[in-house]
């Protein structure tokens, strides 16, 4: 799902997609715009769409996954707490909750996801550099453990490293990045919601290429991005292509 890794887990994407409809969407007060829609349409699989609303401060309020038939409720009560209600769309059964900390800055530091029972069934922790970008990515759960440590240099993804729940390292994924072009979208590695700011700053450039190695320095994940920009500057289209398996998705982005 796309509630996970943005880049990173375009891996996961390549074997299973997601959704499609249309969400009334309350624009930001501010002059930054955000994203609204995305839809992924692969060249396998069943197409996706993801719908986001936001207040008239510009943070997100509710997140619709159309083909999972879920969506989130976001809440902010106080200025370190974010907790978020996953429901069915179809029927608004209860599927889990998430209450997330934040820091100072107002970025996610750690958060805590709960089953409808209210049984914990993960958490994630995350840290960011001195320049405030994302840099580690830890998930425990009692059935899957992670984590993800994010090598940047002066504000640009170079690369990742993956580890299991042993801490074990399994890949090593390195990245090109076009600079020609600001990235004025989403966050492009790391984080729960693919929304601004609750994940520390967006890396610069816009990533085109991403190739994944096993610690024998094996080439098991090539990924090549290409981008299309509307007259502002915001990323409105991409064509992601797996050069590993023939897979190919096609995303447009709305934003307003």
């Amino acid at each position: 799902m796309k509630k996970l890794i943005p880049v990173l887990a375009l891996a996961v994407l390549f074997t299973a997609c997601k959704k499609e409809t249309v969400a009334p969407v309350n624009p930001p007060a501010n002059s930054e715009k955000n994203l609204v829609k995305s839809q992924w349409i692969p060249n396998t699989g069943t197409p996706e769409t993801e719908e986001y609303t936001y207040d008239n401060t510009g943070r997100v309020t509710r997140i619709s996954y159309i083909i999972d038939d879920t969506y989130e409720v976001f809440e902010y009560p106080g200025n370190a707490l974010v907790k978020s209600t996953n429901r069915a769309i179809s029927n608004d059964f209860l599927i889990n909750t998430t209450e997330a900390q934040m820091d100072a800055a107002g970025r996610i530091v750690s958060s805590v996801t709960k089953d409808r029972l209210g049984n914990e069934t993960g958490r994630t922790e995350y840290t960011y550099n001195a320049e405030g970008y994302l840099v580690t990515q830890k998930g425990i759960s009692p059935a899957f453990g992670y984590s993800y440590e994010f090598n940047i240099v002066n504000g640009v993804l170079v690369s990742s490293k993956y580890y299991n729940g042993n801490g074990v390292l399994q890949t090593t994924t390195e990245f090109t990045t076009d600079l020609s072009k600001p990235n004025k979208g989403q966050s492009l590695h790391g984080g729960r919601w693919l929304v601004k700011k609750l994940f520390g700053n967006v890396c610069k450039g816009l990533i085109t290429e991403s190739k994944t190695f096993n610690t024998a320095g094996t080439l098991t994940w090539h990924v090549k991005t290409t981008w299309e920009t509307d007259a502002e500057g915001y990323p409105v289209k991409r064509k992601v292509e797996n050069l590993t398996n023939g897979r190919i998705i096609d995303i447009t982005d709305t934003y307003q």
